[in-house]
This record gives C-alpha cells, structure tokens and sequence, in this order.
C-alpha cells in the first residue's frame, strides 16, 4: 500500500478547495436578529457596530452568492500564493506549522495593485479596495491605523486573512466559508474616547483548611464572587449610559443582510427577492437600505429591465 502524504502539495490542495467551493449551494434563506455589539452602550452607527455587522454580512454573502469565494479561490489566490512563496512561505498547505510565524499579508504589494487580481475581485463585486492611504497614517499608532483599516479597507484586509487560512489549511473546519473571520477576530470593540472602561472592586478572599475543606471554600468563594461581579457590571453599565445614552433597538436583521447579499451579489430585484421570501416589495426595500446603511456598503443601482443578472 502506498504512503499516503500527511499534506499533499499546494496545488493538490488548491484544486480540491475550489471543487468543494465550487459545488456549494446558495443559502438564501437567513434569520434572526442582529446584535452588532450586543448590550453595548455605542451609538448604532459607530465604527463597532459597523465592524460587527460587516463580519455578519460577509459570512452571510459567502453563503447567499458562493461564487464570492469561489472566484476568489481562481486568480486572487494564485496571486497570494506566488506572494506566499516569494516571501518565503511554506511549500505545502501544511496546518501543523506555527501560523505565528507566518505573515498574512505577504501580498500587501499585490493589494496596492490596482491591475492584481485581489483588486479587480473587489471592485467586480462592489467592495472597497485600499483606495487613498492617508499621508503619515502608516507611523501613527496601532489603533489608528487599525480603525483605518476596518473603517475604510475592510474588504481588501478580510480577502487577504481569507487567503492566508486557504493558504495555510484549506481544509480546517468551516475554512471554505470563513469569510468575515477578519473583522470578526478584530481586537478593536470599542469607542476608546468614550472612557467607559473602569475597573472591578472585588473583595479580597480567604481559606483556612484547618476548618473548611476544599470544595466548600471553591463553593463559598465562587458565590460570593459572583454576587460581586453582577454588583459592579451593573454599577459600570449605569454609570456609562449616564455619561453615553444607549443605542435604540435596530430592525436590521440576518434576513435583511442576506437581502442586502442578493440585491448586491446576486443583482436581484427587490420584487424578485419579495417574492421569495413572502413580504412586500417596499419592506424589502427598506430592509436592504437599512443593512447597507448598517453595514456601510453603497447601493449598486438598479438592474435594468431585461438585463440578466449576474447570477442568471
């Protein structure tokens, strides 16, 4: 019997990911409601919100239209893989190496490059590119270069840590549709000028174990300490919405993300998404603005009557 290889090569690998991408069915079909930062006290259109709903969006989007990332899996991620071997990169997709090791943005070069193939894969589906990198942003401070990125270049960012996992382990779990896991691992979840982080008074615990055994005292101290720390995150949370008002409850949901993913992905009309999913054509509408103001992804205009769709 031959020796199977624990991981084949690149290209192996490559070809078997974009036939299980390829053999992907739309999921139309999402609902539920949408909690961007759930609890929190933000305005719903601050840049956490947006991050939050955008890394809902783009899961969804993957789903609705699995061309999305099986277009992205053709010439963008040839590009990053020459990018990957050029700068050094593993030459198997090997998941047992330490990614701490490994750059997910060996392409950046081939980002900033209007003619690659990552950029033209934004722009055919409606999604920022870099754009306009404003001047000295790159010597300021990791948070605002950060909120640079996930306020303006999110796209482009969320492709290349796309591209980096396929590269990497095409084949861990949920790999083939973790698009949005960028924005979602995103350490930036706050408004830092708001100033509402403050720290817990927890009282000092004790044990003698000359007169109360092990379980008992774990028993009495995680009580006690749990009366304490439902004290002070509710003292914290009144104090900040004294000093922040709480966000109003949104109507946007899964469902109005995944209309918004076939209005822009799928080039469906409101009428034609209405229809399926049994509402009027005007809550359609509304629903899509509202994702899309959410989200803060522009509207394409309208297909032309007659005109096939993208997805016909």
């Amino acid at each position: 019997m031959e020796d199977v290889p624990v991981f084949p090569d690149w290209l192996a690998k490559r070809d078997a990911l974009r036939a299980a991408l390829a053999a992907r069915e739309p999921n139309l079909h999402h609902a539920g409601p949408l909690h961007p930062v759930p609890g929190a006290v933000t305005e719903p259109d601050s840049l956490p919100a947006r991050v939050a709903a955008r890394s809902v969006f783009l899961s969804i989007a993957g789903e609705v239209e699995p061309r999305l990332l099986f277009e992205l899996a053709g010439d963008p991620l040839d590009q990053y893989a020459a990018a990957w071997e050029l700068g050094g990169g593993s030459p198997v997709a090997d998941p047992g190496r330490d990614w701490g090791d490994q750059d997910p943005l060996r392409c950046k070069e081939a980002m900033f490059d209007p003619d690659g193939a990552m950029w033209r894969w934004c722009e055919r589906w409606g999604l920022p590119t870099w754009g306009d990198i404003p001047d000295g942003l790159y010597e300021a401070d990791d948070e605002t270069l950060f909120r640079h990125v996930l306020g303006h270049v999110w796209a482009m960012s969320e492709v290349a840590l796309t591209l980096f996992t396929w590269r990497v382990d095409p084949f861990r779990p949920a790999a083939p549709s973790s698009f949005g896991q960028f924005l979602e691992l995103a350490w930036f979840r706050h408004e830092t000028e708001l100033g509402l982080a403050a720290p817990l008074s927890l009282p000092v615990q004790w044990w003698d174990p000359q007169w109360e055994d092990r379980a008992s005292a774990t028993k009495r101290i995680l009580a006690e300490l749990g009366r304490v720390v439902r004290f002070e995150l509710g003292r914290i949370e009144i104090e900040a919405l004294r000093v922040a008002a709480a966000p109003p409850a949104k109507r946007t949901g899964l469902e109005h993300l995944a209309w918004l993913a076939r209005y822009h992905f799928r080039h469906e009309s409101f009428s034609e998404i209405a229809a399926t999913v049994h509402r009027g054509r005007q809550t359609v509408a509304d629903g899509v603005r509202d994702a899309a103001a959410l989200v803060g992804l522009p509207l394409r205009e309208p297909t032309p009557a007659g005109r096939p769709r993208r997805g016909g």
